[in-house]
């Protein structure tokens, strides 16, 4: 009889505590990725399509690690003088009920610049990057290793 009830009250909170962590949840990550990391290569580019915020409220991206890194640093680019200039971001906001960008052609060229990457990098096709958000949010997301895309020169 114990057990019943038992099973009875755990039967009958399971779907309470699923409904809280699917409410908890309101950032998604998709489309993570980096160019193919050559040997001796310490320093290199992730993108991320997007984060979305399914959120009423702001959410900013505040720090992003990966226990395959030393450091990863919020970054955007923008043209000064008419040269390519990286910035670092101290955040990115996500927008209420909205998404942001951080693949290779998004219009602030958000991305995570990658330090002291291992070595043991080049032999894998992915590996895990940890992401903390303002509204204490933490998600864990791969990222694909991609080839360079080789542009072919022809000579006339």
């Amino acid at each position: 009889m114990l057990t019943l009830i038992i099973s009875t009250i755990f039967a009958l909170n399971l779907p309470f505590v699923m409904a809280n962590d699917a409410n908890e949840r309101v950032i998604n990550i998709s489309g993570g990725y980096t160019n193919v990391i050559r040997p001796g290569q310490s320093t290199i580019a992730v993108y991320l399509d997007t984060i979305k915020n399914s959120s009423n409220k702001d959410v900013d991206l505040i720090i992003v690690s990966s226990p395959f890194a030393k450091n990863i640093e919020i970054h955007s680019m923008q043209i000064v003088d008419n040269v390519m200039k990286m910035k670092k971001e101290e955040k990115i906001t996500i927008p209420a009920k909205s998404k942001v960008s951080l693949g290779k052609k998004n219009p602030n060229n958000y991305h995570l610049m990658v330090f002291d990457i291992s070595p043991q990098i080049t032999e894998k096709n992915k590996f895990a990057i940890n992401l903390s958000f303002s509204n204490g949010e933490k998600l864990q997301t791969e990222i694909s290793v991609k080839k360079h895309t080789e542009i072919q020169h022809k000579h006339h």
